[in-house]
């Protein structure tokens, strides 16, 4: 009964991972050349030998089924798990990183209908999917991230050379759907649609680095703070708190080092808003709030990351004139590439809420012409591409620095591009 109804699929997969990390470092030196080539200097350079480090079973499972073995009309679904090897430096401590950072592990489902209608004139398929992706690799938001590593070099005395980076993990969920369309109107007329809506979510930012810095290094260094001392050159009256002393330091910090200076101090921990006017320098008590209220912002649950872009479309049209026609040889295509506006920011209302920042959506299109002439000894074949053919705005932000003291990126996209070649067939 089940012969050309019913296909399946299964597969087992083991993945081992080993590392293995460098005995010997080398330097880079750029040489004086026009082109300022990178070269490598290798220094007796050698790795250590391979150590186990984690393994995992992974599975694949399907089926698409149809009414008869002749159905225009299949429904489908997929399960697979992933297991994926990330490099990068997990925190451990301000100069401690473990160097075997844990591989990424997930789940995706797909399901949905196929389907070839009027004697194969139209095929697509309208599928359903969500994902779950525990563990990515994820560098934490700038301001959280500096914040910290400036209280340690600026404050603390913390060499800038100790302090490797801010990676960790977070966990991605998506859902969403997809409709795609191939259709043939004539004989020689051809279209192809396709659109898609993605929800990311993103949940368990940095676990690591939120035990050390909100569960370990915050709670100490407040400490710190309570506990201030007039240094060298400062006046007025002493702080009346008992003295703590700051182990990288051997003594308690100084006012200046404890609270800065010029610094409007709107900002308590747990309160949302505008981060204060930074008008002096910064003490540990501001990078403290500083950090804290970027991880108020960041490490909120269900939102989707920056970059992320919900919808796109796709939509292509290729004819080929027939030979009959005056225009026998010749073909043209035009296509339109649209994708929705990235998240850029997010930030705090007045009134605590959280906004999120989009961007603008960006629509690209395409041409093509083509020629095909066959002579008696060879076969002349003319193609001419036309990239970005109403030369869209180039330069898109992708990410702004809003309030969150980060940078902004842009992105730049390929002007118009056209391409002309020619192929001669023998």
């Amino acid at each position: 009964f089940f012969t050309g109804r019913l296909s399946t699929v299964i597969g087992l997969r083991k993945d081992e991972l080993f590392n293995r990390n460098e005995v010997n470092g080398t330097s880079d030196s750029v040489t004086a050349d026009p082109l300022f080539k990178r070269r490598r200097e290798w220094n007796d350079f050698q790795l250590s030998r391979w150590t186990f480090a984690d393994q995992d079973y992974t599975m694949t499972k399907g089926f698409t089924l149809g009414w008869s073995d002749t159905s225009p009309v299949r429904v489908y679904y997929n399960e697979s798990e992933s297991f994926v090897n990330q490099s990068g430096l997990v925190m451990l401590g301000l100069t401690e990183r473990d160097e075997s950072f844990p591989p990424r592990k997930g789940e995706g489902r797909d399901m949905g209908v196929r389907f070839r209608l009027m004697d194969d004139r139209i095929q697509g398929s309208i599928g359903h999917f969500k994902t779950e992706d525990i563990g990515a690799r994820h560098f934490l938001h700038g301001a959280f991230g500096n914040s910290t590593r400036f209280a340690a070099v600026d404050v603390l005395g913390l060499s800038p050379a100790d302090w490797r980076g801010w990676q960790d993990t977070v966990d991605l969920s998506s859902e969403g759907y997809e409709v795609e369309i191939t259709a043939n109107p004539t004989p020689n007329w051809r279209l192809h649609f396709n659109y898609a809506r993605t929800n990311l979510e993103t949940s368990n930012h940095g676990p690591t680095a939120k035990n050390l810095v909100l569960g370990q290094f915050f709670p100490e260094w407040r400490t710190w703070v309570d506990g201030w001392r007039l240094g060298a050159g400062e006046t007025g009256v002493d702080n009346t708190s008992p003295a703590v002393n700051v182990s990288q330091l051997g003594r308690p910090l100084t006012r200046t080092e404890a609270h800065g200076s010029g610094i409007d101090p709107r900002y308590t921990y747990g309160d949302r808003g505008d981060f204060p006017t930074v008008t002096g320098a910064l003490g540990l008590a501001d990078w403290i709030s500083r950090a804290s209220w970027a991880g108020d912002i960041w490490f909120q649950d269900g939102m989707a990351p920056r970059r992320h872009r919900s919808d796109s479309f796709n939509l292509v049209s290729n004819y080929t004139f027939a030979r009959e026609s005056r225009f026998d040889g010749w073909t043209v295509g035009v296509g339109a590439r649209w994708r929705g506006g990235a998240v850029l920011d997010r930030f705090f209302e007045q009134d605590g809420s959280l906004t999120e920042v989009i961007g603008n959506s960006r629509m690209d299109t395409d041409l093509t012409l083509g020629y095909t002439r066959r002579l008696e000894k060879f076969t002349f074949k003319a193609q001419l591409n036309v990239r970005n053919l109403l030369n869209t705005e180039t330069v898109e932000v992708v990410n702004v620095a809003g309030n969150a003291d980060e940078r902004g990126h842009l992105l730049w996209h390929d002007p118009r591009n056209v391409r002309l070649t020619l192929d001669f067939i023998f």
